[in-house]
């Protein structure tokens, strides 16, 4: 068999097989005596038709399933031979395969550019260090008490102000049209939290029960419904109710509800968990400095099919983050569009150097390691570990899986590796802006 690679650019590579007549003539005569095996031809035992008669019958399916039986053969022989490794579906482009000639045909297909990885060992990496403050467990016990909070009954009439509870009947219009999204009968509101927009909680202040007010708002262009956006929407609301919000003292038997037995010991729990909290955020800081310092290290250009693959994975998940809150999808501005192509290269590079890395020191996922954390997922969401794992697999994930279980290895290795100082984190690295590398993508 004569083998020609063609290296088209850095990751596209050209495959130009011949198969010699022998090796042809042999699956010829493989494939027809099979179907003069299965055949069932009027005037001739089973087995004992002749074999002019077997090709001209199935010629066209013997050629078929010849030239798709000699391509797998001949194709994946020599990806491994020369040590190739498609990363997109081959495109192959035979010719027509006749009995005493050679069989030629052509695969074109995209591979991970060759480079060497390394200066990944002995890493010189800074990891915050912080430390729980008594505001901060504070600020927990307020936040608990809010979830905490009931709607009590007014004992008086008295107007609308902020902390209140409420109830409406909302109606929204655009050019005199009603919008079904913005339709909403007793609907529940916290005055003053901001789940609407500030100018439409600012005309519900000073209401009184029962009264009902038109008022005008003006709406972004990027508000996330579309008929409003970018528009003047009159709203039309009645007050049903007022209740006033009441938070529950902070007590020992506050501390009970959360199986407790004081409030020292809520503060020790709180406390606990806000330091792992920290210490959460200052590991995935310095994962994502590691992986900034990888980058800066290596150059190569990136397979496009898979570059195209990230894009459609991110643009699904831009979607269904809409979808979920039962929100429609708005369009695609240059903006998003750019911000996902960026995105889609630094997770695709990130990718292929932690993949190199995780070959050069022999890392991989077991099958034990990927069931614990499916088992870990599914009781998350309080579905079956067998059915939770069969719809992994009905959708193709567990590869993705094991590729963000094999990346996530790799970075232990080089943290284990790494010469690390620990340092307080300064005010403005605690507010670090929250765009960082996502290094959980598809892969």
């Amino acid at each position: 068999m004569k083998v020609d690679i063609e290296r088209i650019n850095s990751t596209e590579r050209k495959l130009a097989i011949c198969v010699p007549a022998e090796e042809v003539d042999n699956n010829f005569a493989e494939l027809i005596n099979d179907f003069r095996k299965s055949a069932s031809v009027k005037g001739f035992r089973q087995g004992r038709t002749p074999v002019s008669l077997i090709e001209s019958m199935y010629g066209k399916q013997i050629v078929a399933e010849a030239t798709s039986k000699i391509v797998n053969d001949t194709f994946y022989k020599v990806l491994e031979e020369n040590k190739l490794v498609p990363v997109n579906k081959p495109r192959l482009e035979p010719e027509e395969l006749k009995k005493g000639s050679d069989f030629n045909y052509t695969a074109e297909f995209e591979v991970v550019p060759e480079f060497e990885a390394e200066g990944y060992v002995g890493l010189e990496l800074t990891k915050e260090k912080q430390e729980v403050k008594e505001e901060k467990i504070q600020e927990a016990l307020d936040r608990l008490r809010e979830k905490a909070a009931e709607a009590v009954p007014l004992k008086m009439d008295r107007k609308v102000k902020k902390g209140d509870y409420v109830f409406i009947d909302q109606q929204g219009f655009v050019d005199g049209k009603l919008l079904g999204d913005l339709k909403k009968d007793n609907l529940q509101l916290l005055v003053g939290e901001q789940k609407l927009i500030e100018d439409f909680e600012k005309n519900l202040i000073g209401m009184k029960k029962g009264e009902e007010k038109e008022f005008t708002i003006s709406y972004d262009d990027d508000f996330v419904i579309k008929e409003a956006a970018g528009k003047e929407v009159n709203f039309k609301v009645k007050l049903n109710d007022i209740k006033e919000r009441v938070l529950p003292e902070l007590s020992d038997e506050f501390a009970k509800q959360y199986e407790l037995a004081n409030m020292e010991e809520l503060k020790k729990r709180i406390e606990e968990d806000l330091e792992k909290q920290l210490e959460d955020q200052a590991d995935g800081k310095l994962r994502q400095d590691i992986i900034k310092k990888l980058l800066a290290k290596y150059n190569f250009d990136l397979p496009q099919s898979l570059l195209d693959q990230e894009k459609n994975f991110l643009l699904s998940r831009y979607a269904n983050d809409y979808q979920s809150k039962g929100l429609e999808v708005p369009e695609i501005t240059k903006n998003v569009q750019s911000n996902i192509d960026k995105r889609s290269e630094t997770n695709v590079k990130v990718s292929i150097v932690l993949g190199k890395i995780a070959d050069n020191e022999d890392i991989f996922v077991s099958d034990a390691e990927v069931d614990n954390t499916l088992k870990e997922m599914a009781a998350m969401y309080r579905i079956p570990f067998d059915q939770f794992k069969q719809t992994y697999e009905k959708n193709n994930l567990l590869q993705g899986l094991e590729s963000r279980l094999t990346e996530q290895k790799v970075l232990d290795f080089i943290i284990e590796q790494a010469k690390i100082k620990e340092k307080k984190a300064s005010k403005k690295e605690k507010e670090a802006d929250k765009n960082e590398i996502d290094i959980n993508s598809a892969n």
